[in-house]
């Protein structure tokens, strides 16, 4: 079983909290783990490895694949560097749950494709946050669940037929993915105990940006999966303008408004951006 990490730019400042979760895990049976440098520097990645204690058994690795730069090359450089047919992919980030590679394990054995849950109560303040958990499913653009790469495990024989993630998304690369796969027979399964504390952006600009930039490539997505059903929603659409003029006139009252508003003016200036 093979666990791959992708470490970007500024992405080894919460790594070794991510790393330390996963020798915690109940699973026991061996592990192979690839860290995937795309823009952090390989020698700090390395130096976070080896000062973390290993459970026996468990194989490291850090790859450097900077040479293409975006979360999908990153994510494709660590499984084909694994020669596992379980692959778990989680960010840096983030913090994983002790039995996360258990329920991982579990989902596969009916499943390609598996997710869970995550969760923002175990990272951040509780004004940041509007719900515990992210629900599922997130339908996007009348079509088919969204899928996050924060929180997801493939059979290496469903990334083979896909081809993996799409290096031309630079956002949205895992939804993409995950859709593909359904198209040949293997919908994402959910399992609810696999568990990852998702850590969100603390500062309202940093939160703008990153919606912003996820947003922007909605187009890109639809118009690839168009001929499979995936369209611009209008009345979604409309809704989400109406209730970002609302967030920005709550905005004063409080920073997790401030928030809400950061979040759907960001997703709202990127699909603005093709």
């Amino acid at each position: 079983m093979g666990i791959v990490v992708p470490v970007g730019p500024g992405g080894t400042t919460e790594l070794a909290a991510q790393l330390d979760a996963l020798v915690r895990q109940t699973w026991r049976g061996s592990v192979s783990v690839v860290l995937s440098c795309n823009g952090a520097p390989v020698a700090d990645v390395e130096a976070i490895v080896d000062a973390t204690a290993w459970p026996s058994g468990w194989r490291t690795a850090v790859v450097d694949s900077s040479a293409v730069r975006g979360p999908a090359a990153a994510r494709n450089a660590g499984w084909r560097s694994l020669d596992t047919e379980l692959v778990l992919f989680c960010d840096a980030d983030d913090v994983v749950s002790a039995a996360w590679i258990e329920a991982m394990v579990e989902g596969l054995a009916i499943a390609g494709v598996c997710t869970g849950p995550l969760r923002h109560d175990g990272l951040n303040e509780r004004w940041m946050w509007r719900t515990v958990q992210q629900p599922w499913p997130i339908v996007r653009f009348g079509h088919l669940p969204h899928t996050t790469s924060a929180n997801l495990g493939m059979r290496r024989s469903v990334l083979e037929q896909t081809g993996g993630f799409d290096p031309a998304f630079l956002a949205a690369e895992d939804i993409d993915l995950a859709w593909r796969a359904t198209y040949l027979g293997y919908p994402t399964h959910f399992r609810p105990d696999a568990v990852v504390q998702y850590r969100l952006r603390r500062s309202v600009r940093a939160l703008f940006r990153n919606h912003r930039h996820y947003a922007r490539w909605d187009h890109l997505l639809v118009e690839k999966h168009r001929s499979h059903g995936a369209s611009w929603q209008r009345g979604a659409v409309l809704r989400h303008v109406v209730a970002t003029c609302w967030s920005v006139v709550c905005a004063p009252f409080g920073r997790r408004r401030l928030r809400i508003a950061a979040v759907r003016l960001g997703t709202l200036a990127g699909w603005l951006v093709r």
